[in-house]
């Protein structure tokens, strides 16, 4: 489980960067 937990995290933290840059390109950021 501890495994899958720190999986899961790391997933969220691409997943914020991802929209980051998605909101840049959108935003003309």
């Amino acid at each position: 489980m501890g495994e899958y937990e720190e999986y899961g995290n790391e997933s969220i933290v691409l997943f914020l960067i991802l929209i980051l840059l998605v909101l840049g390109i959108n935003g003309g950021y």
